[in-house]
């Protein structure tokens, strides 16, 4: 199940960028999340049970960031069957204007 569960996560993630920023997109966004909650939970669970003195805190705690989770998915519209997004420069490419100019002049 967890595997299962990993790998459509990343599909979801990774969908949700343009085809020219994808990789970095979604990598830049996935490492900050991991580093800000995955390396701050043990200290925080930590504290909220000594500071309660309660062992259940940490359950809170998870199921705070499953409602959170939820929340998210709930809010990511389906994409299968439509064409994958493109980034600026890329439709930019496609119909024949000048990329170089128009990055630079802004």
């Amino acid at each position: 199940m967890s595997t299962r569960s990993k790998t459509t996560g990343r599909s979801a993630g990774v969908e949700l960028f343009a085809t020219r920023v994808r990789c970095s997109g979604f990598s830049i966004g996935y490492n900050v999340c991991v580093a800000a909650f995955g390396g701050t939970t043990p200290y925080v669970v930590t504290w909220l049970t000594a500071e309660t003195g309660n062992s259940m805190p940490p359950a809170y705690y998870v199921v705070a960031a499953a409602i959170v989770s939820l929340l998210t998915i709930l809010t990511i519209r389906e994409i299968a069957g439509h064409p994958m997004r493109q980034g600026v420069a890329d439709e930019m490419f496609q119909s024949g204007a000048d990329v170089r100019g128009a990055a630079t002049t802004g």
